[in-house]
């Protein structure tokens, strides 16, 4: 390496980054996955977010649904948790198989069905007038576009002062 090189910056991520971590002594500490993914195929998509608030006793847990015909399941929760073991909360379940290689979601639950996904913009009018309707998902996610986030450092490997 030159001495360019050297001082380039990069992210450096390991494969206990993918699991969850010891929280942080902060009221706010948070630790969330987000995943989403689109068949085009089959014109569906889905996006899921687990953030464990553990310190408030709580996660904020999101599934949101796209079905071919245009309309929309969407669910939001804050199910009680007491501790930051896992993502599992409120019927979502992400769980890491292989690190940065192959990761599970499932959930088991309700979820808001919407005709007019646009109703959502009154969450509270969304969720009175429009049905509640069970829902089910089990998915295999692979790994294969670039990692984001991490550690920065030197290419050298050395730390950043």
């Amino acid at each position: 390496m030159d001495g360019d090189d050297e001082r380039r910056v990069v992210t450096v991520l390991e494969p206990h980054d993918e699991y969850t971590h010891t929280p942080d002594p902060v009221p706010n500490y948070n630790e969330s996955m987000y995943l989403n993914g689109f068949d085009l195929t089959a014109e569906t998509g889905a996006w899921f977010r687990i953030g464990n608030r553990v310190n408030e006793g709580h996660a904020e847990m999101t599934v949101c649904v796209y079905l071919p015909d245009g309309r929309v399941g969407f669910i939001y929760k804050r199910p009680e948790i007491d501790n930051n073991d896992r993502m599992d909360a409120g019927g979502l379940t992400i769980e890491v198989v292989e690190p940065f290689k192959h990761l599970t979601i499932s959930y088991d639950g309700k979820v808001c069905l919407l005709d007019q996904p646009r109703d959502m913009a009154d969450p509270r009018s969304a969720f009175k007038n429009n049905p509640m309707v069970d829902c089910e998902v089990r998915l295999d996610v692979a790994g294969v576009s670039p990692m984001f986030g991490g550690l920065r450092r030197y290419a050298d490997g050395s730390p950043i002062e």
